[in-house]
């Protein structure tokens, strides 16, 4: 079994490895000035972040402005979780093997660095207006940490746990926090259960999915509608996380829960597109032979699918999905070499190259 084989089944079988840290306000590390910048695509490679504007069908360069501090540090490509002027996520692994919480500033580009424990696994952060909000998942326990929105830390709860117990995404809505749990039993046999807790993180309520087909992994809000990705189904022949093509749907004000099947097996990261309603949805790849995407539309249940045939080379390469973001009615996508953008109203995709600028490593896609 391979390195990335061996990493999505530990991932869909629910096993945790826990890296201890000792929390650390690292500061701002990266560009180390107060100018703001006008630009409709800031992109992030090792040591330098360039910054576009879109005008007349083409990408026009604006700046190249160092990485001073922090070079080659990548982001987490799907944990981009956007509050305000700030995108929250995590980084890649820096030279001594740790992972840091980030907060990027979308006016000035600074990254403020955060060394915490436990970011790896079954790790999930939500902002609320005024608090950030951290999941950790241990043995024995679960820890829920708030921190102001400069790291500052609040609080945190300790939550004893008898069974491996995961929070794998959490959602703030009104004063109450919403967290995807999976609970992997002596047996073998997996729960799936949304948590309702108030913000001091005193559990309220557990809603019990009573679905244990497969993992329940990530979730998005759509008014009062929870959909929820279950991204496997069992083992295969070759003891590999099988494939399930199905979101579920919870709805938070009637109790209602349905199932939706999709065409293309392992769902995994799901957004929501509240102009279009449309839920945008990134299949695992790596039992897929590339880059695939569903756009899933809520009016009227018709689906398109966006993939990357191109991207072959680039996916074995790179494992994880590449950036996403939405801006100005499209979806854009960040490859080594181009900047692919998708009209969903047209179903038709549009390629900028971006070989000329001669990036190294892209891991970081803002829009503004």
């Amino acid at each position: 079994m391979n390195k990335r084989k061996m990493k999505f089944s530990r991932t869909f079988a629910i096993l945790l490895s826990v890296v201890f840290l000792t929390s650390c306000n690292l500061g701002i590390l990266s560009l180390g000035n107060s100018k703001n910048y006008d630009y409709d695509f800031a992109i992030y490679a090792d040591d330098e972040v360039l910054t576009f504007k879109r005008e007349d069908n083409e990408l026009k360069l604006l700046e190249r402005i160092p990485r001073k501090n922090e070079k080659k540090l990548g982001f987490w490509k799907e944990l981009f979780v956007e509050h305000e002027n700030f995108y929250f996520t995590k980084t890649t692994a820096n030279d001594k093997n740790f992972q840091l919480l980030a907060k990027i500033n979308k006016n000035n580009l600074d990254v403020n660095y955060y060394q915490t424990k436990g970011i790896d696994g079954a790790f999930s952060l939500v902002p609320d207006g005024k608090y950030l909000h951290i999941s950790h998942s241990f043995v024995d326990r679960l820890e829920f940490e708030t921190y102001d929105l400069n790291f500052n830390k609040i609080k945190t709860k300790v939550i004893p746990v008898e069974h491996s117990t995961y929070p794998n995404q959490m959602i703030v809505k009104g004063d109450k926090v919403y967290i995807l749990i999976g609970v992997g039993l002596a047996n073998g046999e997996l729960k799936n259960q949304i948590w309702v807790m108030n913000k001091e993180f005193d559990l309220e309520e557990v809603i019990d999915l009573n679905y244990s087909e497969g993992g329940l992994l990530r979730m998005v809000l759509a008014g009062d509608t929870f959909y929820i990705t279950n991204t496997n189904e069992g083992l295969t022949a070759e003891r590999e996380p099988g494939p399930a093509n199905k979101l579920v749907s919870y709805n938070l004000s009637t109790g209602e829960q349905k199932t939706i099947e999709l065409e293309t097996p392992y769902p995994l990261h799901i957004y929501f597109d509240s102009k279009r309603n449309n839920l945008i949805i990134w299949h695992y790849e790596l039992y897929l032979p590339t880059f695939t995407y569903t756009v899933y539309s809520l009016n009227d249940g018709s689906s398109k699918i966006i993939d990357f045939p191109k991207y072959e080379e680039f996916r074995r390469a790179n494992p994880m999905q590449p950036p996403f973001v939405l801006f100005k009615d499209n979806y854009y996508f960040l490859f080594e070499d181009k900047l692919v953008e998708y009209s969903p109203d047209t179903n038709q995709k549009k390629e900028y190259s971006l070989k000329e600028f001669g990036m190294s490593n892209p891991t970081g896609l803002l829009a503004k």
